[in-house]
């Protein structure tokens, strides 16, 4: 059995999570994002964010994110690069 957050990381809150074939995508109040290899059964990546998240929503391979964070702003996210990047679309709605 897992659970989570795991036991290093015992004051944060999963505020959303999503699923896709391969992955287990999870995010926190404090800002991590974790992403869970289902077949290996570990996790592979944690990014830590500057605010909490919010909301993540990945592509149906989990090879980019949208973010939005606790600032409800967006960003894309690439978990092979770790790199994150503003939404392009989130300053069309400013």
């Amino acid at each position: 059995m897992k659970l989570f957050p795991d036991g290093s990381s015992p004051d944060v809150t999963i505020t959303c999570h999503a699923l896709t074939n391969e992955f287990l995508i999870y995010a926190t109040d404090m800002g991590h994002l974790c992403i869970f290899y289902l077949d290996d059964w570990k996790q592979v990546h944690e990014f830590r964010h500057s605010a909490g998240i919010r909301a993540v929503y990945p592509d149906i391979s989990g090879t980019r994110l949208i973010i939005v964070d606790a600032r409800s702003e967006g960003y894309v996210f690439n978990p092979v690069s770790l790199k994150l990047n503003p939404n392009p679309l989130d300053s069309l709605n400013r």
